[in-house]
């Protein structure tokens, strides 16, 4: 009789994400760069982070939620010990390398051409993924109840305030039901954070991985003569060694750098200038430039729909699996990226210094000077810049996509670095 040998519980789990064999592409670091894998180990190490933090961390003084308990108690954890000092700084620089590696990994998937037929719906579970996470992000932004939480989270609250009719009434929903940051926001806040979102991602985590096996690992080009190689260890030993690798620099940032702790949030002292958290930074920047009807409404809705929609357009050659889809178009995207940049910062630049559309037109309504005007002065240039590589380059429909798809992620950055490093005090522009 032939004696079972027995399964390593590691393997047969790994196996339940990946199939027995793989194609041997599949193991090219240059391939995926392990972006997914990462953002599965950065949900874990949140995970098991935050749990750690909620023996410690008490938002409340005698029971009762409050500003004061919530940075009294933040205070205490990072400096009561080394050890619990350094898991906070595990969670928050987890949480903000989540961010930017899950946006890499939607980034890549769509380079790489994965979002067509039967990966399309993953696609869609990767955006909503992506809001959850950012969702997840900002409820904990507010927790530690310092300066700088305080008067991010009041900022990115006016941000909504500015939504036409219902902007007031969705500040008050997210502020707990009030005009101003209090001891009901922390609660809810708190709430969403540590109960309903960690639920809701596990969820979309789930339903993510199934739909990345059922589809058969990572989308690659067509290739009759592919080579079959075993998942174990071929496959493996790369994910642990990048998760190794992932997590040790995780270890070596939180014993270097603390996360911020500025003085307890004051309502009556506004630092100046006041920022919403980084990744909204974009969206706090274009204010300054766009009426809010088309920074909040119009523009968001449109770039929102496109991105669902990319699924869904007709594309002919298409290569799935293949970077950039085209040698070809490798060097639209990155003159499409340049493009974006150059154009974004030099509409800074016009708007802070040269033409302001109000002082032109005074007797003109805001919404067509800072609105309609402004918006046009980045489409217009866009649309002729597409315009041109379908005329003039024959560009097929799948890379003029990719090079839209590239500006408004270019764009967004750039605003995003602009808001971060070159506004000071009063939000004036530093160049």
């Amino acid at each position: 009789m032939k004696q079972k040998t027995k399964k390593n519980p590691l393997t047969s789990f790994l196996l339940h994400l990946h199939p027995k064999t793989i194609d041997s592409r599949a193991t090219q670091f240059n391939r995926t760069f392990g972006l997914g894998g990462m953002a599965a180990l950065l949900c874990v190490l949140l995970f098991i982070s935050g749990l750690a933090l909620r023996f410690l961390y008490i938002p409340s003084i005698e029971g009762i939620p409050s500003i004061e308990g919530a940075y009294n108690s933040t205070q205490l954890i990072r400096n009561e010990n080394v050890l619990s000092s350094f898991i906070r700084n595990i969670h928050y620089w987890s949480a903000n390398a989540l961010i930017v590696i899950s946006i890499l990994h939607l980034i890549r998937v769509f380079y790489t051409v994965s979002i067509v037929k039967k990966r399309g719906e993953n696609w869609i579970y990767g955006i909503i993924l992506l809001f959850i996470i950012l969702a997840s992000s900002f409820t904990g932004y507010l927790l530690p109840m310092d300066q700088l939480a305080y008067w991010a989270i009041t900022i990115t609250s006016n941000l909504l305030g500015y939504f036409p009719l219902i902007g007031p009434e969705i500040s008050r929903f997210m502020l707990g039901g009030t005009d101003a940051i209090d001891s009901n926001t922390l609660l809810q806040f708190y709430t969403w954070h540590t109960g309903m979102l960690p639920l809701l991602l596990i969820g979309f985590i789930s339903i993510h991985f199934w739909l990345i096996r059922k589809s058969k690992g990572i989308a690659l080009p067509i290739n009759e003569n592919n080579h079959k190689i075993p998942t174990n260890p071929e496959l493996v030993y790369k994910e642990l060694v990048t998760a190794l690798a992932l997590t040790l620099s995780l270890v070596l940032l939180a014993m270097l750098v603390d996360a911020p702790l500025l003085s307890e949030a004051n309502p009556l002292e506004s630092p100046n200038p006041a920022k919403a958290p980084w990744y909204f930074m974009g969206y706090q920047e274009l204010l300054i430039h766009l009426h809010p009807v088309f920074a909040l409404i119009i523009l968001p809705t449109i770039v929102l729909l496109f991105i669902l929609g990319l699924p869904y357009l007709r594309y002919k050659p298409i290569n799935t699996g293949q970077w950039f889809n085209s040698v070809k178009n490798r060097k639209i995207t990155i003159i499409s990226a340049i493009f974006s940049i150059t154009l974004t910062f030099s509409l800074v630049l016009i708007n802070t210094y040269i033409i302001s559309w109000t002082e032109l037109l005074p007797n003109t309504r805001t919404i067509i000077t800072s609105g309609l005007l402004s918006f046009l002065m980045f489409v217009t240039p866009v649309f002729s810049f597409l315009y041109y590589l379908k005329k003039q380059l024959e560009t097929p429909r799948i890379e003029l996509v990719m090079s839209l798809f590239t500006i408004i992620i270019s764009s967004y950055f750039t605003l995003t670095l602009i808001g971060c490093l070159l506004r000071g005090e009063g939000m004036t522009l530093l160049i």
